[in-house]
């Protein structure tokens, strides 16, 4: 009973953190877990487990304070030190798993942006960068000054060329708003069991190896293996949570620390990519197909200029 009792106190811990970190994604689900494992029926509860269902998360953030300062002289005792410690490495674990997926959603929102814009662009601008390479050539036979842009127009053409022919080989899923919401929900609930981060050490080459297989999944709009990898570790079917596997003070601390350094080094990676030319971009275009038919334009206009 005792132990129930405590898995109902953390769970609202759980909870309670998820809202002030705004994660509202997770919390159904631990409130399924909450009504399956509680111990009582008394109003308080009730109550809680009422507002959490109608997303009230307001009331339902006091009423779980209430809970859990009139339950404390309840539970058995546990260092406070420790109590603390995995209280925050909850709350830094979910915000690690927030930053991952908000990387993951730019990452695959450039991945998508340059799939098509070589599909629909690169060959005109490699034909374009190729009669300006030769038209340097010429100039540069002629006249030595040349040279040095005949070199770096040479080389503009020969890492476009290459990097048109690798982009366009590679897929581009068209997904309905339905699907996309789906594939953004499975594999922001599969990051969050197998995070090379948030895993026990013995797991974390295996679960490294799964991550990274999820990504690329995500990146290709491969709806079916992130349902198959979910499928996996959902439930962590098979995967222990790194503070699963620790009780001592000294350890928790040292993983409480590795989480802060991943998460400052998650958000300089979040910003850079946000200021990258690419996403800056990205974010500018107001209308998808209007900008890559303009742009045509502009080239095709431009290419027909080199050929006179």
């Amino acid at each position: 009973m005792k132990s129930a009792f405590h898995n109902t106190l953390k769970r609202l811990e759980i909870i309670r953190s998820l809202i002030l970190l705004e994660e509202y994604i997770d919390i159904p689900s631990h409130i399924d877990k909450l009504i399956k494992d509680r111990v009582d029926s008394n109003n308080q509860l009730s109550e809680i487990i009422s507002a959490l269902q109608k997303e009230d998360y307001t009331s339902a953030i006091s009423q779980i304070q209430e809970y859990l300062q009139n339950a404390q002289s309840l539970v058995e005792y546990e260092d406070p030190e420790v109590e603390a410690l995995k209280i925050e490495i909850r709350k830094l674990e979910a915000e690690l798993n927030a930053l991952t997926n908000e990387k993951a959603n730019i990452e695959k929102t450039i991945h998508d942006f340059n799939i098509r814009y070589h599909r629909e662009l690169g060959d005109l601008i490699s034909e374009i960068l190729k009669i300006k390479k030769e038209k340097l050539r010429e100039k540069a036979k002629k006249d030595k000054r040349f040279k040095s842009e005949h070199k770096d127009a040479e080389n503009d053409y020969e890492r476009f060329h290459k990097q048109n022919q690798e982009t366009k080989k590679k897929r581009l899923v068209y997904l309905s708003a339905e699907q996309r919401e789906e594939l953004k929900r499975m594999f922001r609930r599969a990051s969050k069991f197998c995070h090379p981060d948030v895993v026990a050490d013995e797991l974390k080459e295996k679960l490294t190896r799964l991550f990274v297989r999820l990504k690329n999944a995500y990146d290709e709009s491969d709806i079916e293996e992130v349902g198959r990898i979910l499928h996996q570790v959902d439930g962590r079917n098979g995967v222990m949570m790194k503070i699963e596997s620790l009780t001592e003070t000294d350890k928790l601390r040292t993983y409480a620390q590795t989480l802060r350094k991943s998460i400052t080094e998650l958000r300089d990676e979040v910003e850079q990519l946000k200021t990258s030319d690419t996403y800056q971009i990205i974010t500018s275009i107001t209308d998808m197909d209007e900008y890559f038919s303009e742009k045509k334009v502009r080239l095709e206009a431009e290419l027909q200029a080199l050929k006179v």
